[in-house]
Order: C-alpha cells, then sequence, then structure tokens
C-alpha cells in the first residue's frame, strides 16, 4: 500500500503543478488578450485616421500617371520632331557643301582659264604689236644713223649708242 500512497500522493503533486501551469497560462492568454484588443484599439484608431489619406494618395498616384502618360506622349512627339529637323538641317548642310564644293571648283577653273587668257593675250599683244614696233624703230634708227653718216654730221657719242643698245635689251 505504501506505494500506491506514493504514487497517489506522486499524482496529487503533478496535478497541482499541473494546476498551476493551466491557471499561469490562463493569466498569460487573459493578459495577451487584454495586450491585442488594446494593440486593436490603436491599430483601428491609426486605420481611421490613415484611410482617408490613403485614398487621397492614390486619388493623385492615379493623376499623376495619367498626366505623365501625356507628358511622356508629348516629350516622345517633340524628340521625333527634333530628330526629323536635324535629319534635314543634316541633309541640308550635305548639299550646301557640296554645292559650295562644286562652285569652288568652277570658279577655280574659271580663275586658271582667265589666268591663262590673261598671259596668252600678253604674249599675243607682245608679239602683234611690241616686236613690229621696235623693228620699226630699228629701221628708223638705222635710216638715221645713215642720213648722219651721209651728212656727215657728228658720230654719235658713247652714252647715245649705251642707250641705243639697251633698249633692244
Amino acid at each position: 500500500m505504501n506505494n500506491e500512497i506514493q504514487l497517489l500522493q506522486i499524482m496529487a503533486v503533478f496535478t497541482g503543478i499541473a494546476g498551476a501551469a493551466l491557471l499561469i497560462q490562463m493569466v498569460s492568454l487573459v493578459g495577451m488578450w487584454l495586450s491585442i484588443r488594446g494593440l486593436q484599439r490603436r491599430v483601428t484608431t491609426f486605420l481611421d485616421r490613415w484611410e482617408p489619406l490613403a485614398d487621397t494618395a492614390q486619388k493623385t498616384l492615379d493623376e499623376v500617371r495619367t498626366e505623365s502618360n501625356q507628358i511622356l506622349k508629348q516629350v516622345y512627339g517633340l524628340t521625333v520632331l527634333a530628330k526629323t529637323q536635324v535629319e534635314k538641317a543634316d541633309a541640308a548642310m550635305d548639299e550646301l557643301s557640296k554645292a559650295t564644293q562644286v562652285q569652288a571648283q568652277r570658279i577655280d577653273q574659271t580663275v586658271q582659264i582667265l589666268l591663262e587668257r590673261v598671259q596668252e593675250t600678253g604674249l599675243a599683244l607682245q608679239q602683234s604689236v611690241l616686236a613690229p614696233i621696235k623693228q620699226i624703230r630699228a629701221v628708223g634708227m638705222g635710216l638715221a644713223a645713215m642720213i648722219d653718216a651721209i651728212s656727215g654730221r657728228r658720230r654719235a657719242s658713247v652714252d647715245r649708242a649705251t642707250q641705243d643698245e639697251e633698249m633692244f635689251i
């Protein structure tokens, strides 16, 4: 019987410990329930204050999204237009550059032709006008010398002869 009494005593102690544990657990659960209830009140108050603000923020974001889409479409249009204009300007500059090069080549050719003709004209003038004048003058000087020699006039001085020779050089 002794064993049975001991077993009953051990069982009574364990039952007491289990009861105390259940009591502690119940107190903990009541404390947690009270904490959760207080937290629920605070969350409700917080949500009541911030829900209108969240709605306003959502509306603002929707408006910004709509307006930004419109702005982005306009920016894209302007970018496409600017690209087109730059390409047109580039093409115009290329054409202008080519036309300028062609005109510069034409001017260069014209100046070269003009210089050649001026040179040819100078040579032709020298050959057609100045050469006969020199020949006529030489003939005239020869006649003058012959007349001087026949008439017995004084002989030409050295300075005069040098001057005459320099004219032919």
